[in-house]
């Protein structure tokens, strides 16, 4: 089971001050590259057990020497240290990689007794697990996220995941533990992270704990690479107008790893019949101090822009992302541990002529979205009994400034109410409380969260239960919330979408607030690992883009806000191989019921799925890897055209011709059921050299080998597609794009 970076320090804190303990401390590495573990469980032969802080550091204590411990990691294989008198320096436990990584994404029970309960509802996964996925173009750390059963895409073409009934725009996602706004490139087809700078991906879907705020459904994690000790890791690879690099290396009192992404194409049809120019950096770059024994902080940059068309042509998008922050243990003494965090994020888009956009002709755009933090955290821990606190400081910053060049089919200005311009202080704290009794730890919590006017309290309560070292049963219910709005064009992907508005909570924006209940069960059968889960929430205050079928008048006229509710289960059972047989196979189905209130009753969310199940698989066969996924899925609501107008306008052709003569009179909101999707991916690596020197991987996959139809039913009649009404009226409705086979041939080089 994954548990948080204090975790480690605290558990030991709790062993350490038993009468006669020995403390043993150490760092748990990685055996390539000598990047720190975190999560990794210590567990002592005597009973004792202890977990690895984010900079994979522990501290254990033993009753008497001699003792045997056993280092393990989700991902890695264990390793066992004879410990016969207390160390004169501390330990360095270097772990190797499993050779199968598929379903060691699944977080099952771990034999340690943490106190802190911040793994319930949690799912990590190692970078090797998410290179077989079959890539778009590329590896991509969110829609590597397929593996993980919470988290639903609309298309094979997106990268937007969907967490458990709600956007991934009300979804927080950080690097290194630093928040960054908006991690998508141009159209959302792809993430703006490179898998290069990658160690971890990990997904915690809400009620996470009261340490962490700022989203109503989930956080996504993604753990940066740093670099080893007195040597220097290089490569770089290319795909599909992709060229990367990166290099890490250091000494005992500072590490550092770095690396970029560039992609560019001559001619992007972003819109049918306008071709431009299109390219996008990317960058990260870490360093981190203090010997790998016992590192002392961290610092991380993050960078990325993109741009479209020629600003000298006056047609353009830029699209601009910027995080830096910064972590530091200042106090770390058994007991107790304080933690300071600083960090400054930025987005910018600005463009000019912008075509292509639903609501208008071309608009000009010029948004801004900033935030600055400063957060400390206190954790106390006994034996039985946990305390933890913390506050956060924050200045954000919201522009929003878009004018219509052109006129669309209303002819009327549409972003008024999206004007903003704000500079607005946020003050955040939290308090838990942890006890322990046998196997059953619980832990009640409350948050509280201001910014300008408006304020948010939020109760949490977690429970766990280690039924036994195989078995475990955790629960939480509590309430998550947001004081600002991210909303933006809520259609499937491949269409673009240029648009993202932020709102501040307050007046007549209401604040987003879920309450949420989960409950998981995490066996560990080995070879077999599984994990069933269910889910049910309820919220206020959720926001999107009003569709263009929402044609009744309401006090906002381009947003909606109403209330949601979700309720599911998800199931997933994998098999894992061993070290002489490397193979792998994981079998997930989801259940998911999402809806929405705007008003009117309960409609089906637009990006609902009831059932989703998906097989992954991999085979490992000397140098070669195969991989594949087999998905299928129940196909997503649609809102039927009931009526057709043709007008015609003084000044503009034939209506049949041109869109501003066409109306269109909707139906119910969702109420059509679309046919669903199936589709097979596969693809293989070749590794030619030495696992310790240079190496060559030589890639190829495909998405959609059977050439299927995978692209969601659209809101629009057209031929090809079939959908059926409550009263089981069939009716033709167009789906959003045809994909054909797509293939992605990749090169990575590792020195």
């Amino acid at each position: 089971m994954a548990v948080t970076p204090a975790a480690g320090v605290l558990l030991a804190a709790c062993l350490t001050t038993s009468l006669g303990a020995q403390p043993i401390r150490g760092t748990v590495l990685a055996e390539l590259g000598r990047t720190p573990i975190p999560n990794a469980t210590i567990v002592a032969a005597s009973g004792a057990a202890a977990t690895t802080d984010h900079l994979g550091r522990f501290s254990i204590g033993l009753r008497g020497l001699p003792d045997t411990l056993i280092a393990a990691a989700i991902g890695w294989v264990p390793d066992t240290v004879v410990v016969e008198t207390i160390p004169a320096k501390p330990l360095l436990i270097a772990l190797a990689r499993a050779p199968v990584v598929i379903s060691d994404l699944i977080a099952t029970a771990n034999p340690e007794k943490a106190l802190d309960l911040s793994s319930h509802g949690r799912w990590q996964m190692p970078i090797q697990a998410a290179r077989t996925v079959p890539p778009a173009v590329e590896t991509d750390v969110y829609r590597a996220l397929a593996l993980i059963p919470a988290v639903s895409f609309t298309s094979p073409l997106s990268a937007r995941p969907l967490v458990r009934g709600y956007d991934a725009q009300e979804v927080v996602t950080r690097i290194d533990g630093f928040e960054v706004i908006n991690l998508f490139h141009l159209g959302r087809i792809f993430s703006s992270y490179p898998a290069d700078a990658t160690d971890e991906i990990g997904v915690t879907v809400a009620p996470y704990t009261s340490a962490n705020g700022g989203s109503v459904a989930g956080i996504i994690d993604i753990l940066g690479r740093t670099g080893p000790v007195g040597q220097t890791d290089a490569g770089g690879g290319f795909s599909f107008g992709s060229l990367s690099a990166y290099a890490g290396g250091g000494n005992r009192r500072i590490r550092y790893f770095g690396t970029a992404r560039f992609f560019h194409i001559g001619a992007l049809d972003l819109i049918p019949g306008l071709d431009v120019p299109y390219h996008f950096e990317d960058l990260y770059g870490g360093l981190v101090f203090g010997p790998p024994e016992r590192p002392t902080g961290r610092i991380t940059l993050f960078a990325t822009q993109d741009r479209a068309g020629e600003t000298s042509n006056d047609l353009y998008l830029n699209w601009d992302n910027l995080v830096l922050g910064s972590r530091w243990r200042v106090v770390d003494r058994g007991q107790t541990t304080l933690e300071l965090a600083t960090s400054a994020a930025r987005f910018r888009e600005t463009g000019e002529d912008v075509p292509g956009l639903r609501t208008i002709g071309s608009a000009d755009i010029e948004n801004r979205f900033g935030r600055v933090s400063l957060t400390a955290d206190l954790v106390s821990a006994r034996r039985a009994s946990r305390l933890a606190s913390g506050v956060s400081l924050g200045w954000r910053t919201i522009r929003n400034l878009i004018g219509e060049t052109r006129p669309g089919s209303s002819g009327i200005p549409q972003f008024h109410q999206a004007a903003a311009d704000f500079d607005r202080p946020e003050f955040g704290g939290y308090a838990e409380a942890t006890l322990r009794s046998g196997g059953l730890a619980l832990e009640a919590a409350v948050r509280a969260d201001l910014a300008g006017p408006v304020a948010s309290v939020q109760p949490r309560i977690h429970a766990r239960w280690t039924i036994d070292p195989r078995a475990e049963l955790s629960a939480g219910v509590g309430r998550t919330s947001r004081l600002y709005h991210l909303l933006a064009e809520a259609r499937s992907e491949p269409d673009f979408d240029f648009l993202d508005f932020w709102m501040n909570a307050g007046d007549s924006v209401p604040v987003a607030r879920v309450d949420h209940g989960t409950v998981d069960l995490n066996l560990d059968l080995s070879p077999l690992v599984g994990r069933i889960s269910a889910y049910t929430s309820r919220g206020s205050g959720i926001g999107e883009v009003r569709p263009e079928w929402d044609q009744r008048p309401r006090q906002f006229d381009f947003f909606r806000f109403g209330r949601s509710r979700t309720r599911g289960f998800e199931a997933q059972l994998a098999y894992r191989g061993d070290a002489d047989r490397p193979r792998s196979l994981s079998v997930s189905y989801g259940y998911s019921r999402s809806e929405r209130d705007w008003g009117e009753g309960w409609v089906r969310w637009a990006q609902d799925r009831r059932h989703q199940f998906r097989v992954f698989g991999q085979l490992q066969i000397a140098r070669l890897t195969l991989f594949g996924l087999v998905e299928a899925a129940t196909g997503m609501p649609a809102t039927p055209v009931d009526h057709e107008f043709l007008r015609s306008i003084p000044g503009l052709p034939d209506p049949t011709a041109n869109p501003f003569g066409r109306f269109r009179s909707y139906g119910r909101e969702n109420s059509v059921g679309t046919s669903g999707t199936f589709r097979v991916d596969g693809g293989f690596n070749w590794t030619l050299g030495s696992p310790r020197g240079t190496r060559v991987v030589l890639g190829l996959a495909v998405i959609n080998l059977l050439q299927t139809e995978v692209a969601p039913i659209g809101s629009e009649i057209g031929e090809g597609a079939v959908a059926v009404d409550r009263a089981g009226n069939p009716t033709p409705y167009r789906r959003l794009f045809h994909l054909p086979g797509v293939p992605t041939f990749t090169v990575r080089v590792e020195f």
